[in-house]
C-alpha cells in the first residue's frame, strides 16, 4: 500500500486528482483503511468527487470500524443531521 500512497501523492502534485480519487476508491473497496478515510474526506468537501454526505458517512464508517482505526463508535456531523455508526464487534 505504500506504493499506492506514493503514486497518489504524485497525482495530487501533478494536478490530476480525478485519477487519484479512482485509485483511492479501488483501494478502499479492497479494504485499505487509509483510503477509506481519504474518501470520506473527499466526499465531505468535494475533492475530485461531488459532495455527498451519505457516501462520506459510508466511507467514514468503513474506516472507523476497521481494526486499524480501533473506534467502537463514530459520529458524523453532516449538513442535515448527525449520524452514528458502531463496530459490529
Amino acid at each position: 500500500m505504500a506504493l499506492l500512497h506514493n503514486l497518489l501523492y504524485i497525482f495530487r502534485r501533478l494536478g490530476i486528482g480525478e485519477h487519484a480519487t479512482q485509485l483511492y476508491l479501488d483501494a478502499a473497496k479492497a479494504g485499505d483503511y487509509l483510503s477509506q478515510k481519504e474518501l470520506a474526506c473527499r466526499y465531505q468537501v468535494d475533492i475530485g468527487v461531488p459532495m455527498n454526505d451519505d457516501i462520506a458517512f459510508h466511507w467514514l464508517c468503513q474506516f472507523g470500524v476497521s481494526e486499524h482505526a480501533g473506534f467502537s463508535e463514530l459520529q458524523y456531523y453532516g449538513d442535515k443531521e448527525t449520524k452514528s455508526c458502531s463496530s459490529p464487534k
